[in-house]
């Protein structure tokens, strides 16, 4: 069983463009179907095609201001140890932060699909108050920090 972490993003890149990007961000090994791997974790990228944008995560989208364009799915072991989940989560911010420089583009991270953790715009990332494993990471030093509004909760 895994723990998923759902991003929804308007960054104008192909699939196979925002494969490579998640693959080297998390230094994986880049697998079958596209999934890159790295210890304890995987991730799922690709483009939505022009015949999802209807579908459930497109609305989830627009209610955040933005257009559906990619989609990418963090699923990281309930078996790893505590250092190895650590490392993990904090290689999954990385590629937001990343994302976001490089693409220049909005978006958001959701906790099982349900739990909005961070939300971004080309000039801001917030992340999430009551999302605890955040505490632990410098990573988010100089960003926003708030209470994000939960339309799916």
């Amino acid at each position: 069983m895994a723990i998923e972490y759902l991003l929804l993003g308007d960054a104008d890149c192909d699939t196979a463009e925002v494969q490579a990007f998640f693959t080297a961000e998390i230094r994986g090994d880049f697998g079958h179907r596209g999934t890159a791997f790295c210890h304890g974790m995987y991730v799922t990228a690709h483009r939505v095609a022009d015949e999802e944008r209807s579908a459930e995560w497109s609305k989830l989208a627009e209610l955040f201001g933005f257009e559906h364009r990619i989609t990418a799915t963090f699923h990281l072991s309930d078996l790893a140890d505590e250092m190895t989940d650590a490392r993990n989560t904090e290689l999954m911010v990385r590629s937001v932060l990343d994302l976001v420089t490089r693409y220049t583009c909005r978006g958001v991270l959701l906790f099982n699909g349900d739990l909005v953790i961070a939300q971004w715009t080309p000039s801001e990332i917030v992340f999430d108050c009551d999302w605890e494993p955040w505490a632990k990471l410098e990573l988010i030093a100089g960003h926003t920090v708030r209470r994000l509004p939960q339309p799916l909760l």
